[in-house]
């Protein structure tokens, strides 16, 4: 007996064409970001001039640029300005540190590697956060999470090990 095999249940609510189109929005608005800093650290450059340390040229761009977030946080969202209480305020802030600490290393990674590269490397802490989580409160990830730590884990190895040949190189940018 022969048994046919039906069509994947797919849902095409207009809701959920809606969040897909936002999710692909936001997923090149967030993949835009690296050449626009790319360009943003080569145009402070050439401001500060030669011979500035990257890390501080990093600084000064992330100065300037969460600065301007700041600015424009409470007139486009002022409830969520009212909204923040001391405990909520000093958490954030607590936060912060690390954030900066990763957009300097990253930005002066920037500076000697491709945005797409810059980009991939960033991604890869989709699949190792999980890893990570389990390495802390020891729960597993789904095999989901697992396929996706192995794949991105072969990537990077074939990156790094056979990464010349393919004109790919693995650099202090990269790390």
């Amino acid at each position: 007996s022969h048994v046919a095999a039906s069509p994947p249940a797919t849902d095409n609510s207009r809701p959920r064409r809606i969040a897909i189109m936002w999710l692909a929005a936001t997923t090149v608005c967030w993949g835009a970001t690296f050449p626009l800093m790319q360009l943003g650290m080569k145009g402070l450059d050439r401001v500060v001039g030669p011979g500035v340390d990257p890390v501080n040229v990093a600084s000064i761009y992330l100065f300037w640029r969460f600065l301007l977030a700041a600015a424009m946080f409470p007139i486009i969202f002022p409830a969520a300005i009212r909204a923040i209480d001391r405990p909520t305020f000093f958490a954030g802030l607590r936060l912060a540190i690390p954030v900066v600490l990763g957009f300097i290393l990253q930005l002066t990674g920037l500076q000697g590697t491709t945005p797409a590269i810059s980009a991939f490397l960033t991604s890869t802490y989709v699949v190792f956060t999980p890893l990570i989580a389990w390495l802390v409160w020891r729960r597993l990830p789904s095999a989901g999470l697992g396929i996706g730590i192995l794949l991105i884990a072969g990537g990077l190895s074939f990156w790094v090990v056979g990464g010349e040949e393919a004109g790919v190189r693995w650099g202090m940018s990269e790390w």
